[in-house]
């Protein structure tokens, strides 16, 4: 029963986590509401959430050793909280602009302390189960907000930040279902560690650096996908926006499922599963890049969102078990930092090595993506990592 309410008080929380993004089908109206605001100065609505929610996500391992792991991710959980307070005071823009330092800042702490309080108190295959479905819950949260938001904005821009009273549910759930878990530095001042914990890493350690580095690769191969659909869609003549969201929808889709069999996709393919899970992005990326049809382009992207979300959940499982315990909330930290910067360089990367390629660079770039997704899956075949690494938590 307890595991039941820690498992809904945390759904709950994830559901919210990446909610920041439900601001986005607003970006127009808000524009004509604020007519003498410039087009820069209007996406920074946008990027100083992404840059708080980096910053935020730096900090937030720190703060896990002066404040409970309970506190930080409420704390993240307020601050977005404070998102709907333009559904009250919507004249000015350098309000909104405060606002998304809040939102920012609630995200990075969200996002970067939950998957350290999953593995606080889940072990082995419920671990795994439990970050698959994070990640398929995440996925759902960011799909369903954004919708919502674009739904709620028809009725005008301020009512799109109407999604933000959502978190205050998500608090209230968290503050009643969570336990009242002790701060981690007075953990490890009194407990005893125990063996295994003896064998596992610090993260500094090549293997966990390593681990971290593939987790950037992750979100800029997401990246690239995401920043070249529609740019695609239009110069092969496959379809307008209309079609290259729905093959992004089919994108969060697959990310979704892969999250919720992420324990049984586990049990069948276990040493194997990043190597398999890196092909089938691969395959995605091919059909993309090649098969310049509809049918292409959504299947495409499904299969790419399948085997990033079995990566994502994978990742996250072997850093938080070959982590000391008191190391974890800061590597979830770095974790989260680091995927957000990967997803922000990929443009420039990915488009620059496409630029020396063609000219038509949202396709070229799918195929620089496919190469790299390549790579990355024969270095794993080699030097069979994730079975050694597996072998070490076991």
């Amino acid at each position: 029963m307890e595991k039941r309410k820690l498992q809904v008080g945390l759904i709950a929380l994830i559901i919210v986590g990446n909610i920041a993004t439900g601001i986005t089908p607003a970006l127009a109206k808000i524009g004509n509401a604020f007519p003498d605001v410039g087009r820069s100065q209007l996406q920074m609505i946008v990027s100083i959430a992404a840059l708080l929610s980096f910053l935020a996500s730096l900090i937030a391992g720190k703060l896990q050793s002066v404040f409970s792991q309970k506190v930080v991710v409420l704390g993240g959980a307020a601050f977005l909280g404070l998102g709907c307070l333009p559904l009250i005071f919507h004249t000015n823009f350098t309000f909104l602009l405060i606002i998304s330092v809040f939102i920012g800042g609630g995200s990075g702490l969200m996002t970067a302390t939950i998957p350290a309080l999953i593995a606080r108190y889940f072990e082995g295959d419920a671990r795994t189960a439990m970050l698959g479905k994070k990640t398929g819950f995440q996925g759902l949260g960011t799909m369903s907000m954004t919708f919502l938001g674009g739904v709620l904005a028809v009725y005008g821009w301020q009512y799109n930040y109407g999604i933000f009273l959502l978190p205050i549910v998500a608090f209230v759930l968290g503050g009643i279902l969570l336990p009242n878990d002790p701060v981690l530095k007075v953990v490890k001042a009194e407990e005893v560690v125990s063996a295994s914990d003896g064998r596992k890493f610090k993260v500094a350690n090549v293997n966990i650096i390593l681990l971290l580095t593939l987790a950037v690769t992750l979100t800029m191969l997401s990246s690239t996908l995401s920043n070249n659909m529609a740019l695609h869609a239009d110069i092969k003549g496959i379809g307008d926006s209309s079609v290259s969201g729905l093959a992004l929808s089919c994108y969060s889709l697959g990310t979704i499922l892969a999250g919720f069999v992420a324990g049984h996709v586990v049990k069948r393919l276990k040493s194997r599963t990043l190597l398999v899970s890196y092909l089938l992005m691969a395959s995605g990326l091919l059909i993309i890049g090649n098969w310049h049809l509809k049918v292409g382009l959504v299947g495409g992207a499904l299969v790419f969102g399948l085997g990033y979300g079995s990566v994502m959940t994978r990742l996250l499982y072997l850093i938080t078990s070959l982590l000391k315990s008191t190391s974890v909330p800061v590597g979830m930290s770095l974790f989260s930092a680091l995927t957000s910067l990967g997803f922000a360089l990929s443009p420039m990367l990915m488009n620059g090595v496409a630029g020396l390629l063609s000219d038509n660079l949202a396709t070229t770039s799918f195929l620089v993506a496919l190469g790299f997704a390549l790579g990355i899956a024969v270095f794993l075949l080699v030097t069979n990592v994730e079975k050694k690494l597996v072998t070490r938590i076991a």
